[in-house]
């Protein structure tokens, strides 16, 4: 007996989804990392679990299910958004630079969903308890800033005290209860690490006194720190483990090859077309004159690239140049972070013997030799 399909077990919505899922399922099994596969593979279905419609499904691996009074009116946006999803993975596996960076700073914890995970576990006490007993019988203690502020905010206490080291300036720093975040913190500012606007100070810097020299308000007190801690969890890098680091590092120095390259399968039951049918499926195509998307266009900036190790350890580098590593020293009794660098890279620069008559008469910046004054008789 044959089995039913999808038109005829799902509505046309529903296969519509299914069919999307298989795609993006199957286009992340081709991306040129191992590490983006394994991510994108889960990333895409704890995506579709959440939206899950049926209140009945089981929550097995304890996925954030959204609260959708009417799925069906949100089904068309979140359909275009697994669209947009889709040829960002079809561009990557194309060899696009732009679309092939992005796939990786997400695999790699620098943007999304994934460093929001690295930086949930950067924020916790080293050795701290997950358990909710030993939370709730653990004794709480406030933070200085909680009992200045009066305030039980979360991020209040990763502060510590204020102090003046300026005059008529306080500086308030990340609390030495979490040595972690500090030392990442204080190394990518002193790095110069960033993915776009830099950080200038690992601390905050805020008056004493407003412009009538009274004591500063709670409450704006309060939101300067507020806006500083926001700006910088939103510019943190948060630590890699110590081996995916090390394996990021080996293949920048050269001591591991990229072979993470996965061949195109071929579709199970496709034969063959003959030429006829091929010249009707292709006059049918130009009939309908279906708008291209940029994953089947080649123009510009959006041209294709053949996907090489030598394309793939320069992008590693960059990766490995906004991450860093986490080590306790234990001589020292401290946290140390260690961060990648294009150094590591190696690439020689490449010599051609050019003859000096070619550059006679200019400087090394292109400008002309002034010629010798004559001096007055």
């Amino acid at each position: 007996m044959p089995l039913p399909s999808l038109q005829q077990s799902f509505s046309t919505s529903q296969a519509k989804s299914i069919h999307l899922l298989r795609a993006l399922l199957r286009e992340s099994s081709y991306l040129p990392d191992a590490n983006a596969r394994s991510f994108f593979h889960t990333y895409i279905l704890n995506r579709f679990r959440a939206y899950q419609p049926n209140p009945k499904a089981r929550n097995t691996n304890r996925i954030k299910k959204k609260a959708i009074s009417n799925p069906d009116a949100r089904l068309s946006h979140v359909q275009r958004t697994a669209y947009k999803g889709l040829n960002l993975l079809r561009r990557a596996n194309n060899g696009e630079p732009r679309p092939l960076w992005k796939v990786l700073l997400m695999a790699y914890g620098r943007i999304g969903k994934r460093r929001f995970d690295l930086l949930d576990n950067l924020l916790q006490k080293p050795g701290a308890a997950s358990t909710e007993e030993t939370l709730a019988s653990a004794p709480t203690e406030l933070a200085p800033l909680e009992g200045m502020y009066h305030s039980n905010k979360a991020w209040l206490k990763f502060f510590d005290a204020p102090k003046e080291r300026l005059k008529g300036k306080y500086t308030i720093s990340i609390s030495n209860r979490y040595p972690r975040l500090k030392v990442v913190l204080t190394t990518q500012v002193q790095n110069r690490v960033a993915l776009g606007r830099s950080m200038k100070r690992a601390f905050l810097e805020t008056p004493i006194n407003n412009i009538w020299e009274r004591p500063m308000p709670i409450k704006r007190a309060r939101n300067d720190v507020r806006r500083w801690y926001a700006f910088t969890m939103s510019r943190l890098l948060p630590h890699l483990p110590t081996e995916e680091w090390d394996t990021l590092h080996a293949m920048v120095i050269g001591e591991k090859r990229w072979k993470d390259r996965v061949v195109r399968r071929t579709p199970a039951g496709t034969n063959a077309l003959s030429e006829e049918d091929h010249s009707l499926a292709v006059i049918d195509a130009g009939i309908r004159m279906d708008r291209l998307t940029k994953a089947d266009m080649r123009c510009g900036q959006y041209d294709q690239h053949r996907i090489t190790s030598h394309m793939m350890r320069r992008l590693y580098a960059k990766i490995l140049s906004m991450s860093c590593k986490l080590k306790f020293d234990e001589a020292r009794n401290r946290w140390e972070a260690q961060w990648g660098s294009f150094s590591h890279l190696g690439l020689s620069s490449m010599v051609v013997p050019v003859d000096d008559a070619l550059f006679a008469g200019v400087t090394h910046k292109g400008t002309l030799l002034e010629s010798p004054r004559k001096r007055p008789r």
